[in-house]
């Protein structure tokens, strides 16, 4: 997928809607996710899949049981400020959708010898996985003013599978796993905050001897006044 601005001669041209937000509350989080894209670069024989077709939407909900101590707005909202080091024990829920359209073969046809048959006969399909999970939060106070936080999870869940190939039309149920994991480096004085917060959430889809893992990041620098 072209990420940066490149050349599209070479490596194609992606299209793409992205969307994503995040709420912070004491008790709770939520995020949500919409990624509509369009157009792939296979690096390892350079390969252009303009047709290549893939989504994915979603939320996560987390839920904070030490949430008197703990404040997951400090880090991620900056609303509040974290006083004291404090962390917290997370229970989490996830509701995922990927959908994907090959538009041809997903491997090149000179290709498709080194790679089971699953994926080289795959032409689209759709995804529906539901996750629970426990996690854990904790904010570090290198000063009063600076801040580091991390909160991780990792669960399991069920994912109902509905996928066509080139010969049949396939169901099937699977177990995968799921985790997410959200950083934030904050700078937090009266009248001005600045920081980076990045978040990193993998999803999985398996089939009989191929795996996915479709991973969705975000980093973010942010600054701003108050008044």
């Amino acid at each position: 997928m072209n990420l940066f601005r490149q050349d599209d001669n070479k490596y194609g041209k992606s299209d793409y809607f992205d969307i994503q937000f995040y709420y912070f509350k004491r008790r709770f989080g939520i995020d949500l996710f919409y990624q509509d894209y369009k157009g792939f670069y296979l690096k390892k024989d350079n390969s252009i899949y303009s047709d290549f077709k893939l989504k994915n939407i979603g939320m996560n909900a987390y839920f904070v049981f030490n949430y008197k101590q703990f404040s997951m707005p400090a880090a991620f909202k900056q609303s509040e400020k974290q006083i004291n080091d404090a962390g917290s024990f997370l229970a989490f829920v996830s509701f995922v959708y990927q959908g994907l359209d090959t538009g041809k073969s997903l491997v090149p046809f000179g290709m498709q010898s080194s790679f089971p048959n699953d994926v080289n006969d795959l032409r689209e399909g759709n995804f529906y996985t539901l996750s629970i999970g426990p996690g854990y939060a904790h904010t570090f106070l290198f000063t009063e003013d600076l801040t580091f936080t991390f909160l991780v999870h990792i669960g399991a869940g069920i994912q109902y599978q509905n996928y066509q190939t080139t010969t049949k039309d396939k169901t099937d149920f699977k177990l995968p796993l799921k985790g997410s994991i959200k950083l934030s480096l904050l700078y937090n004085i009266e009248h001005f905050f600045t920081g980076l917060n990045f978040h990193a959430d993998f999803n999985n889809v398996s089939f009989v001897e191929t795996e996915f893992n479709i991973i969705t990041i975000m980093i973010k620098f942010f600054a701003g006044l108050r008044f």
